[in-house]
């Protein structure tokens, strides 16, 4: 990606995304992005991506994604809980996303994001009653990319109501539902 980004024109691409990233093997887009707006490059985020950082684009690098089942397994395994991540950003009519929750159930996948600061208010709907008709918990997530974020997150339809307590920096396991990590995604189950 750095090398790309320097054909494009951009020098010291590699050098600038590393000063964001504490991890030579986790660096991402996300780190490049960083460093393009921090260097001026760029006005902000979302020009990054658009202009550089997808398909097509100069900066853009082809990737390999686990598959869904893999996923699932290596969070469940790790004792954590899998739940479809900011299914609003994902660009799917009402069958794929059907879909894609059937078979991310099936893989063992218990909760959807429903609150995501990229859902708008009708998504959150929306995806709270994909929640409930599929008895999936319900999550309200910062998507913790940045450390100016940490913690934030949207509010969750009133139709959700909370499984676990709503602070503390413990894992704790609330009576009728999984382990949920309190100070970074709230965790919620859908009341009938």
């Amino acid at each position: 990606m750095g090398a790309s980004l320097e054909a494009a024109g951009i020098a010291g691409c590699f050098d600038g995304a590393m000063r964001w990233c504490d991890n030579p093997e986790m660096i991402s887009r996300t780190h490049f992005a960083r460093h393009l707006v921090d260097s001026g490059a760029v006005k902000d985020m979302r020009t990054v991506f658009r202009k550089y950082l997808t398909p097509g684009k100069p900066g853009y690098v082809s990737h390999q994604w686990a598959s869904l089942e893999d996923a699932v397994g290596w969070i469940v395994g790790a004792g954590g809980m899998a739940v479809i991540a900011h299914p609003g950003r994902y660009d799917m009519g009402r069958t794929l996303i059907e879909r894609l929750i059937l078979d991310f159930q099936a893989a063992g996948g218990q909760g959807i994001e429903v609150a995501s600061g990229s859902h708008s208010l009708d998504d959150m709907h929306k995806f709270a009653l994909h929640a409930d008709r599929h008895g999936l918990y319900a999550s309200s997530g910062s998507d913790f990319h940045a450390r100016a974020r940490a913690g934030a997150t949207s509010a969750t339809p009133r139709t959700c109501r909370p499984s676990a307590g709503r602070s503390g920096a413990s894992w704790k396991r609330a009576s009728s539902g999984p382990l949920t990590d309190t100070t970074r995604t709230r965790t919620w189950r859908n009341s009938s």
